[in-house]
């Protein structure tokens, strides 16, 4: 069995899974990313005390509190039960910040 190093890892190439740049986060995920910085806030908890909560690096962590990259459903999983948060409650509010947010542009929520 080949033994596998990280560059022949890297130079990886698998179909269909896209490289490079991350997709930019959308309404809902800057919705969802703004009421995670919320209780962040307002339970004094930084961005690395985070990412050691959830097991994910504080780069990974950042760029998604900065609205860089959206969220992983599993992210968003693992976030709420490290910040003691409904999973349900965060979701639905993200949900009508980001409908309120796309009727406040002038689009259609339907």
């Amino acid at each position: 069995m080949p033994k596998w190093g990280f560059r022949a890892y890297r130079s990886t190439r698998v179909a269909g899974v896209p490289s490079g740049k991350q997709p930019e986060a959308g309404n809902f995920a800057r919705a969802l990313s703004a009421a995670i910085r919320w209780s962040m806030s307002r339970q004094r908890i930084s961005g690395a005390q985070l990412a050691e909560r959830v097991a994910r690096s504080r780069s990974y962590i950042s760029k998604r509190l900065r609205d860089e990259a959206p969220f992983s459903v599993n992210d968003i999983e693992d976030i709420c039960k490290a910040l003691g948060e409904d999973l349900g409650k965060l979701v639905a509010s993200a949900a009508r910040a980001a409908g309120a947010s796309r009727r406040g542009n002038g689009q259609s929520s339907e």
